[in-house]
């Protein structure tokens, strides 16, 4: 189609999964409620493609394609996608394969009936054993208990898994907590590598105010943990 306006085409292209819901159709999985971790999984929503949207998975190391319900990095191609980064080639050429897919950076699954599950930011992924593991995935668990107001998790070097994870937790308002409980809650519904090895109850995390909310500073919170559970090498 024919495009009179050659500066708008080449806008910055879509950098998170979350900002192309507008080309998608949601369907909200079973026993999920809005604001909250709904299912084991932690996912919330699956999306179907728009019309002109190809959707893939791949392994974000090799870009071979990944099997149905296997993560890696979501990539697209398709006319809703931008051509590029508007002047600056050596972006551009970085941000999509040869063959014209954009590499979102971001971690995700299909599942075999058409549906896309956003998991989170690659550069966050948890690389435990020879899985991938996003850390919403165990955030939104933990939070899908009823004494948990927030719950924050990243990765500390591991001597038998590679990396570990383990979570900052702020309990709800007169909740009384412990990690125990926490741990007790994980067992038998989460997969065991992704039960966190160490957890601390806390009143916040290092955050960055910002227009549309604090952002928590995931690199501080992970030295944080460093400091806390050590590097367990």
């Amino acid at each position: 189609m024919a495009n009179n306006h050659p500066a708008r085409r080449r806008q910055r292209p879509v950098r998170r999964t979350a900002s192309t819901t507008a080309h998608a159709r949601p369907h909200r999985t079973a026993g999920s409620r809005p604001g909250r971790a709904p299912t084991p999984n932690g996912v919330a929503a699956a999306h179907t493609p728009a019309p002109g949207l190809e959707v893939r998975v791949v392994h974000p190391e090799t870009g071979a394609p990944c099997d149905s319900g296997q993560e890696g990095e979501l990539q697209f191609r398709g006319p809703l996608v931008s051509r590029g980064y508007y002047k600056k080639p050596d972006e551009t050429a970085a941000a999509f394969t040869t063959d014209g897919w954009f590499r979102s950076g971001d971690l995700g699954v299909q599942d075999g009936r058409g549906h896309t599950i956003f998991k989170g930011r690659l550069r966050e992924t948890l690389r435990i054993s020879h899985f991938m593991v996003a850390p919403g995935e165990i955030e939104a668990f933990l939070m899908s208990h009823p004494d948990v107001a927030q719950a924050f998790v990243v990765g500390v070097p591991d001597p038998r898994l590679n990396e570990a994870p383990v979570a900052y937790v702020i309990a709800a308002e007169g909740a009384r907590l412990t990690a125990e409980d926490l741990r007790a809650f994980c067992r038998g519904r989460i997969a065991s590598y992704k039960i966190p090895v160490g957890f601390r109850l806390v009143k916040d995390v290092p955050r960055t105010p910002g227009p549309h909310g604090d952002k928590v500073q995931r690199g501080r919170l992970r030295e944080q943990a460093l400091a806390d559970f050590g590097d367990r090498r």
